[in-house]
């Protein structure tokens, strides 16, 4: 069997843990001038399994939506 040598790792300083976005790049001064996002964004999969679920129309069949609190689950079935 052939082994493969591990690459060396890199050291990093405490600064170089976190990333930190410049906000220098947003077109805007406050989230407030910005409008709302219409609709869920990013989970097409998900929108599709929940289309499933609802079409399903035989008994014993459920839908379960888990997520963190806020997320807006129950507004989106």
């Amino acid at each position: 069997m052939k082994t493969i040598k591990a690459k060396k790792h890199k050291e990093l300083l405490p600064g170089e843990i976190r990333w930190s976005c410049n906000p220098d790049i947003f077109k805007f001064a406050s989230t407030d001038e910005l409008e709302p996002l219409k609709g869920i964004l990013g989970q097409e999969r998900a929108l599709k399994a929940i289309k499933l679920g609802v079409d399903l129309r035989s008994p014993g069949y459920n839908i379960y939506i888990s997520g963190l609190s806020g997320t807006g689950k129950a507004s989106t079935v």
